[in-house]
């Protein structure tokens, strides 16, 4: 990922939490130059190694998990909070359009989970789901029939990636004057919905 200096993401906290907030990410897995990418939800083990480690699982039928033998290396994208920006929302006139985002690009090395592993997955993930949606009492695996439960089991392949290489990127106008900075955060806000709300914040925090 090409990230300009200003741009950069260097704390690894704040990074990790990136992840957290967006667990939904692209897995790439580059097989005879060709490459083959699936949208997963991940959950992160923070303090796991150096950079941490992400569990995930697929479909069986999904033939991505086929192309990973053992330490295969795989790259991940996290895509946070994004939103075209309008060169109207400038105070200088003569800039053009851009787009704002943030995101972060892991790379790692994965392997094929086991069956009790892939279980306690899907109880963790699960949990890290529905404690976002209090104050809702959370669904648990155990109101699933065992038989069901094993079914559904062997119906999908976890995974495990050991990270090897964080980038974090945030680009949120900070090229730009504190003038230019607070016109598009107000307009931003003037347009609405937690897309826009949020990338006012990370540009000019009220």
């Amino acid at each position: 990922m090409y990230v300009p200096k200003p741009f950069l993401i260097e704390d690894r906290s704040a990074q990790h939490d990136l992840i957290d907030a967006n667990p939904l990410g692209i897995m790439i897995r580059v097989e005879e130059d060709r490459p083959r990418l699936a949208h997963i939800p991940f959950v992160l083990d923070r303090e796991v190694g150096t950079l941490g480690r992400l569990r995930c699982h697929v479909a069986r039928a999904n033939p991505l998990w086929e192309t990973i033998e053992a330490d295969a290396r795989v790259t991940i994208a996290f895509q946070g909070a994004e939103s075209y920006i309008s060169p109207d929302w400038y105070e200088t006139r003569t800039l053009v359009p851009t787009w704002n985002y943030e995101a972060v690009e892991a790379q790692g090395q994965a392997r094929i989970m086991s069956a009790e592993d892939t279980y306690a997955l899907i109880v963790d993930l699960s949990a890290q789901e529905e404690e976002k949606l209090r104050p809702k009492s959370p669904w648990k695996i155990e109101k699933v029939p065992e038989k069901q439960a094993q079914a559904l089991l062997r119906a999908i392949v976890g995974i495990e990636i050991d990270l090897t290489e964080l980038t974090g990127k945030r680009k949120m106008s900070q090229n730009r004057s504190a003038e230019d900075r607070a016109g598009v955060a107000s307009a931003l806000r003037l347009l609405g919905g937690d897309a826009s709300e949020a990338v006012a914040d990370l540009i000019n925090p009220s």
